[in-house]
Protein backbone atom coordinates (compact mmCIF):
# COMPACT_ATOMS: atom_id res chain seq x y z
CA UNK A 1 0.00 0.00 0.00
CA UNK A 2 1.49 3.44 -0.96
CA UNK A 3 2.17 6.11 1.89
CA UNK A 4 -0.05 9.25 1.22
CA UNK A 5 1.36 12.49 1.29
CA UNK A 6 0.54 14.46 4.06
CA UNK A 7 -0.28 18.51 4.24
CA UNK A 8 1.59 19.12 7.44
CA UNK A 9 -0.16 22.39 7.41
CA UNK A 10 -3.33 21.52 6.95
CA UNK A 11 -3.44 18.71 9.28
CA UNK A 12 -2.68 20.88 12.18
CA UNK A 13 -5.62 23.69 11.01
CA UNK A 14 -7.97 20.44 10.97
CA UNK A 15 -7.50 19.55 14.18
CA UNK A 16 -7.48 22.61 15.94
CA UNK A 17 -11.05 22.74 14.66
CA UNK A 18 -12.31 21.56 17.21
CA UNK A 19 -10.81 23.40 20.42
CA UNK A 20 -11.74 26.40 17.82
CA UNK A 21 -15.49 25.82 18.14
CA UNK A 22 -15.12 24.78 21.86
CA UNK A 23 -14.02 28.35 22.28
CA UNK A 24 -16.60 29.36 20.12
CA UNK A 25 -19.39 27.99 22.32
CA UNK A 26 -17.71 29.07 26.12
CA UNK A 27 -16.63 32.56 24.70
CA UNK A 28 -20.25 34.16 24.25
CA UNK A 29 -18.77 37.17 22.32
CA UNK A 30 -19.59 36.19 18.48
CA UNK A 31 -22.31 35.16 16.76
CA UNK A 32 -21.27 33.79 14.24
CA UNK A 33 -17.99 32.46 13.09
CA UNK A 34 -16.30 30.25 9.90
CA UNK A 35 -14.63 27.56 11.29
CA UNK A 36 -12.91 25.52 8.64
CA UNK A 37 -12.61 26.40 4.74
CA UNK A 38 -12.30 23.69 2.04
CA UNK A 39 -13.59 20.55 1.59
CA UNK A 40 -13.98 19.10 5.24
CA UNK A 41 -14.29 15.32 4.74
CA UNK A 42 -11.92 14.96 1.75
CA UNK A 43 -9.35 16.77 3.82
CA UNK A 44 -9.94 14.66 6.98
CA UNK A 45 -9.54 11.58 4.55
CA UNK A 46 -6.23 12.94 3.07
CA UNK A 47 -4.21 14.33 5.67
CA UNK A 48 -5.05 11.78 9.09
CA UNK A 49 -5.13 8.37 9.75
CA UNK A 50 -8.63 6.67 10.04
CA UNK A 51 -7.96 6.31 13.98
CA UNK A 52 -7.27 10.25 13.70
CA UNK A 53 -9.91 10.74 11.73
CA UNK A 54 -12.28 8.95 13.88
CA UNK A 55 -11.23 10.64 17.06
CA UNK A 56 -11.68 13.88 15.30
CA UNK A 57 -15.11 12.80 13.67
CA UNK A 58 -16.20 11.61 17.65
CA UNK A 59 -15.17 15.53 18.84
CA UNK A 60 -16.95 17.39 16.17
CA UNK A 61 -20.27 15.17 17.00
CA UNK A 62 -20.27 15.78 20.48
CA UNK A 63 -19.61 19.59 19.73
CA UNK A 64 -22.30 19.86 17.21
CA UNK A 65 -24.58 17.83 19.34
CA UNK A 66 -24.37 21.13 21.68
CA UNK A 67 -27.63 22.81 22.17
CA UNK A 68 -27.83 26.84 21.10
CA UNK A 69 -25.53 26.02 18.13
CA UNK A 70 -26.27 25.70 14.41
CA UNK A 71 -23.82 24.02 11.55
CA UNK A 72 -24.19 25.23 8.31
CA UNK A 73 -22.11 25.06 4.91
CA UNK A 74 -21.79 27.84 2.32
CA UNK A 75 -20.02 26.38 -1.18
CA UNK A 76 -17.66 28.82 -2.56
CA UNK A 77 -17.02 30.10 -5.73
CA UNK A 78 -15.31 27.45 -7.71
CA UNK A 79 -11.51 28.76 -8.60
CA UNK A 80 -9.69 28.07 -11.69
CA UNK A 81 -5.87 27.82 -11.19
CA UNK A 82 -3.36 26.78 -13.50
CA UNK A 83 -4.34 27.56 -16.94
CA UNK A 84 -1.41 28.10 -19.19
CA UNK A 85 -1.09 27.56 -22.72
CA UNK A 86 -0.11 24.57 -22.90
CA UNK A 87 -2.33 23.09 -19.23
CA UNK A 88 -6.29 23.37 -19.05
CA UNK A 89 -7.12 24.97 -15.76
CA UNK A 90 -7.85 23.01 -12.83
CA UNK A 91 -11.15 24.16 -10.72
CA UNK A 92 -11.07 24.18 -7.12
CA UNK A 93 -14.06 23.48 -4.83
CA UNK A 94 -14.96 24.20 -1.45
CA UNK A 95 -17.22 25.28 1.16
CA UNK A 96 -16.94 27.75 4.25
CA UNK A 97 -18.20 26.05 7.32
CA UNK A 98 -19.99 28.24 9.11
CA UNK A 99 -21.32 27.76 13.04
CA UNK A 100 -24.33 30.35 14.84
CA UNK A 101 -26.27 30.57 17.63
CA UNK A 102 -29.37 30.13 17.78
CA UNK A 103 -29.87 31.42 21.21
CA UNK A 104 -28.85 35.52 20.92
CA UNK A 105 -30.36 37.67 23.02
CA UNK A 106 -31.81 35.07 24.87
Amino acid sequence: MASKQIDRWLKSEIEKVPETLIKFRESGTKTKMTYYTGNWSKDVQDNLTERQSEKLFKKMFKIQETPGLQFFQKKMTPIKVGANDYDEAETITGFQYIVMRTNVGA
